[in-house]
């Protein structure tokens, strides 16, 4: 549960009333004849609210026409206004346009004929534009000798759409174009309780002072529930809604559009109404709540983008409810020291709305997987293979902005003959071009599933890793062209999170293929890569280039430093192939990262991916790609309080609710902070990213390696192998559900208001 001090919610009372000509009589007995329009509003004033303009027709003529800047919330509009000719005969149109801070000073917040549609463009009308943001618009009639209270809400629901070309009997109702016939002997009697809130009001900081998300119940029809385990009370549930911006654009690393979500910007405490707010579908069980249709639309539009999206379009991103109040009903104002809590005093209001938590995007990262498919690997591949298990890892949704390409060794390709194998990749079984991780995961999953080894014990194929780590034609070549891509094509500030080349294996390479016997699989014998006996088992070396100076280990080590120059690392994750002890290879590769003594960092990490704890190994490094740096969203500063999440059902959580974690503000927080210091977060001003160090971003990937671990390992599922391979799930190349390990930042409310 969280607190907000969200409240307030009146931009002031269009009060007009417009009186037939009986409706001024003196003292005589007949009372007036009156309709009072009230414009009511929770949209941020003046930021998306800053001026609106009011016309009245009465059996289409223009009776009154003004448009009024909106100063500190209150719009001053004249309380009457008398109407010649008025009776129960008389149609009344009433049309409230609102204006953004852009068009508030805009030509059309003037014009009383021909009012440009909304969300015209600046040029339209001959220059008149902008046109106004959100229009509500009512057709009715008198009822004789009554004073009637006709509501105008204002909702951002609203925003931008144009029903003008739905003809002249439509107009947007709660996002979508409906009728605008009202029935006016269904409206109330107007007294000024109605609007002034210092009767019977809805005190929105006492009711929402505790509110909770939203559980989904159905959906199909956007039912939800209050969580379980939070108490129900018996006085009402209430309902808040928040706004979010949504952009459909390319991404900048596959030339795919979709969908690229902002931040919240609105939010709305709805009433209990069929048409513009929610009702409570089934009375036996009072905390369920159902949105209005037209408000389901949106909510669905958060997950599932409309067909042939616009540039930017309107969503319901979150839904909350609290409990302890009376349900809010339309005519019940909110309280009088509330009405104007939406009412920025800020000369330059924040985008985001306060009180609200936004998940964080992790800062894009690219890994290209470079996997041996030797017949020495058998043990990484098929239902019970390591890789195949470790694969399923990027289907994770922390690593929903990380790129990844894949492919094989190709076994030659010595002095660049064989280069661009790795620097362009086609779509095929065994190689994949860089996409994001949850799309190109089950392609990889696949290719490690039905694997086939391309040689046997006693021709084993030779590593050639020098080709594939080639500076110019290798996979280094791919990384640094990919990420030069996606920056000039604007899709970050900087550079990648993590740029780097991730070998899986379990040999180690040598210069020439001489020496040794290839070994009995005792692991005893490392000395040369082709094999001399009759044994059945693969050698754990293998023949790779030449080097013209130096070692092997110096050559692959100067490549590895010298990308690192370049920003990329270089994973070697050596696996057990179940039969041969790995050590001698971890040992290998170990010395490839040290070959420098530690003066010239080399940006190589070594994993030993042996059973029982491969999936959690490599989660847990893999989860450093995808983790502790974020991009900032707009509107977001260092007085904001991020939290992260850990899910149920894991060995850091074994609970069955989420547990979340906040992370306090350091500001001295680097890339270069241990891990084992006491950290914090802060916001990298140069490249406006949020990062995430020391203890608080161990506690992070720890949780993500955990909820990827859990996943991946189902309990009593411990394949049909024996010895090392028990412990591993038996996997079908599908796609498995691993839980979310969400980070937010959340920008608190004013004491005082509930909108900055």
């Amino acid at each position: 549960m969280r607190t907000s001090n969200y409240r307030a919610l009146l931009v002031g009372l269009a009060g007009i009333a417009v009186s037939g000509a009986a409706g001024d009589l003196g003292c005589s007995a007949t009372k007036p004849t009156e309709i009072v329009p009230g414009a009511l509003t929770q949209v941020q004033v003046p930021k998306d609210l800053a001026a609106i303009k009011l016309i009245v027709l009465a059996n289409g003529s223009q009776k009154f026409c003004q448009g009024y800047q909106v100063n500190n919330g209150q719009v001053e509009l004249p309380s009457t206004l008398g109407v010649v000719g008025g009776n129960s005969n008389t149609t009344v149109s009433v049309a409230l346009y609102g204006y953004d801070q852009a068009s508030a000073t805009s030509p059309d917040v003037n014009q009383c004929f021909g009012s440009l549609p909304v969300d015209a463009p600046q040029s339209a009308g001959g220059g008149q534009g902008p046109g106004a943001r959100i229009l509500r618009e009512a057709v009715l009639t008198f009822v004789d000798q009554q004073t009637l209270f006709l509501p105008l809400p204002l909702s951002f629901s609203c925003y931008d759409v144009d029903c003008s070309s739905q003809g002249a009997n439509s107009t947007c109702i709660a996002g979508a174009c409906g009728s605008n016939a009202v029935d006016s002997t269904k409206l109330a009697p107007f007294t000024p309780s109605l609007v002034d809130g210092t009767g019977d009001c809805f005190d929105s900081n006492q009711c929402f002072a505790t509110s909770v998300p939203a559980t989904v119940v159905n959906a199909q029809n956007c039912t939800y529930a209050l969580p379980a385990g939070i108490p129900a009370t018996t006085a009402g549930v209430n309902v808040r809604i928040a706004y979010t911006d949504v952009n459909w654009v390319v991404d900048p690393g596959t030339g795919i559009y979709g969908p690229q979500p902002g931040v919240p910007l609105e939010q709305e405490i709805l009433s209990e109404d069929p048409n513009e707010g929610f009702i409570i579908p089934d009375p036996t069980q009072p905390t369920q709540i159902q949105l209005a249709p037209n408000l389901c639309a949106l909510a669905q539009r958060w997950t599932t983008p409309p067909q042939n999206p616009p540039a930017t379009y309107h969503t319901i991103s979150n839904v909350e409810i609290a409990v302890g109040c009376p349900t809010k009903v339309p005519l019940l104002p909110f309280c009088a020291g509330e009405q104007h809590n939406n009412v920025s005093t800020s000369a330059t209001p924040s985008v985001v709305a306060c009180g609200l938590p936004i998940e964080l995007d992790p800062t894009p990262s690219a890994l290209y997987l470079v996997m041996d498919d030797s017949g020495s690997m058998y043990g990484a591949f098929g239902k019970q293979g390591y890789a195949t298990a470790m694969s399923l890892s990027f289907a994770s949704p922390v690593f929903r902005r990380t790129y990844v390409a894949f492919r094989f060794l190709t076994h030659s390709g010595c002095n660049g003959t064989n280069g661009t194998s790795y620097t362009s990749l086609q779509t095929s079984a065994g190689q994949y071009p860089f996409g994001l991780a949850p799309v190109v995961q089950p392609g990889v999953a696949t290719s490690l599933l039905n694997w086939t080894a391309p040689d046997t014990y006693n021709n084993p194929k030779p590593l050639d890793l020098l080709a594939a780590m080639d500076l110019d034609t290798g996979t280094y070549a791919y990384l640094h062209q990919f990420e030069q891509h996606y920056i000039a094509d604007g899709g970050t500030a900087g550079p990648f999170n993590v740029a780097a080349a991730v070998f899986f294996l379990n040999r180690a390479p040598a210069s020439t293929s001489g020496g040794g016997d290839g070994g009995v699989g005792d692991g005893g014998d490392a000395g040369g890569g082709g094999g001399g006996d009759s044994g059945t088992d693969f050698p754990p070396t293998a023949a790779d280039c030449p080097v013209t100076s130096g070692t092997i280990t110096t050559a692959l080590s100067s490549a590895a430093q010298q990308a690192f120059a370049q920003g990329l690392q270089t994973f070697f994750i050596v696996l057990n192939d179940q039969e041969l002890d790995p050590q001698p290879q971890v040992d290998f590769y170990n010395g490839v990262k040290n070959a420098g003594g530690g003066t010239t960092p080399s940006g190589i990490t070594v994993l030993p991916a042996t059973v029982p704890n491969d999936l959690q190994g490599v989660a847990n490094t893999l989860s450093s790609v995808a983790s502790c740096l974020y991009d900032a969203p707009a509107g977001i500063d260092t007085t904001a309080t991020l939290t992260f999440t850990v899910p149920p059902g894991n060995v850091l959580n074994p609970s069955s609710v989420a547990v979340p974690q906040q992370v306090g503000l350091d500001p001295n927080c680097s890339a270069t902070t241990p891990l084992t210091d006491p950290g914090g977060w802060t916001i990298d001003t140069s490249t406006n990213r949020i990062r995430i160090c020391g203890k608080p971003c161990a506690e992070l990937q720890a949780a993500i390696a955990a909820t990827v671990g859990a996943s991946l390992s189902p309990p009593g599922d411990g394949g049909t192998g024996t010895g090392n391979d028990a412990g591993l799930p038996v996997l079908d190349g599908g796609t498995p559900v691993i839980p979310d390990v969400p980070v937010t930042v959340e920008m608190q409310c004013p004491a005082d208001a509930g909108l900055p």
